[in-house]
């Protein structure tokens, strides 16, 4: 294989994980962003929220 290909078919697997790897870190990103407004929301029912504490955007 040529350089040339090598680092074309490297680039394309680079590329392919890449794509994946962005869907899972999505995944997590929703997920903790979640938890969080669980717990802010949690924290706000028991008056526990510290002065200053503005309620999360919604996602």
């Amino acid at each position: 294989m040529t350089m040339d290909k090598q680092v074309a078919s490297n680039t394309a697997k680079h590329q392919v994980n890449q794509a994946e790897m962005s869907e899972l870190e999505h995944h997590q990103l929703t997920t903790f962003i979640d938890a969080l407004h669980d717990l802010y929301y949690a924290l706000q029912r028991k008056g526990l929220l510290p002065d200053g504490v503005t309620p999360p955007e919604s996602s």
